[in-house]
């Protein structure tokens, strides 16, 4: 059997779910803990929107990358 090879464009975008889905799973966890409320909304929020720009980033420069044909 051959080994197969990890498509880049792929790995790039399964990084960019990880990281939204990261990103509100330690919001959930800080709000869960009641830590969230000792940290400022704002510093919350921009936790948020900066995990969403790095994600999206990562999701556009994953497209320079051109898509491999899977084969059987």
């Amino acid at each position: 059997m051959e080994k197969q090879k990890k498509n880049t464009r792929d790995v790039l975008q399964y990084l960019a779910l990880f990281i939204v889905l990261g990103t509100q799973i330690v919001r959930l966890i800080l709000y869960i803990t009641e830590v969230a409320y000792t940290i400022p909304e704002r510093t919350l929020n921009l936790w948020m929107y900066i995990g969403f720009g790095v994600a999206i980033a990562i999701l556009l420069v994953s497209y320079l990358f051109p898509k491999k044909e899977q084969s059987a």
